[in-house]
């Protein structure tokens, strides 16, 4: 009966940064020599209770509300684009259907088609900006 072998793992012969290359014990394993941003984040908690409790410990209050001013900036852009897309189209919309005539409110199927096009008009238009906030 024969035992297989193990097969050696592959070592690299990549130059490091600083210039050398491995020695006959190192080996490179995947994560190192993958970027950052292609790397699978460990995980750092075991839920909510848990992140919040880690998070108090290590930063402290202002550590919950890292990023805040930044994503209420972000929102409060995305909803003004959003409300003012929102009362253009309003007025648009009640100019085509008045028809000469007072028109006090629009039916709901046009109200729905004003608010997607809205939306649309705001996804497109705060999507890129906020995505680099």
């Amino acid at each position: 009966m024969q035992v297989a072998k193990k097969a050696a793992k592959p070592q690299s012969t990549t130059p490091a940064p600083d210039g050398t290359t491995p020695a006959a014990g190192d080996q490179t394993t995947p994560s190192e020599s993958q970027p950052a941003e292609q790397q699978t984040p460990e995980r750092r908690y075991q839920g909510t209770v848990d992140a919040i409790r880690k998070i108090l410990a290590e930063e402290g209050l202002n550590g919950l509300y890292a990023g805040l001013p930044t994503a209420s900036f972000a929102q409060a852009v995305t909803q003004f684009v959003y409300y003012y897309c929102y009362s253009w189209l309003t007025g648009q919309a009640k100019k085509l259907v008045s028809r000469g005539q007072p028109v006090k409110e629009l039916s709901v199927s046009v109200n729905l088609l004003v608010g997607a096009a809205a939306a649309a008009i705001t996804a497109v238009s705060t999507n890129p900006v906020c995505e680099q906030i």
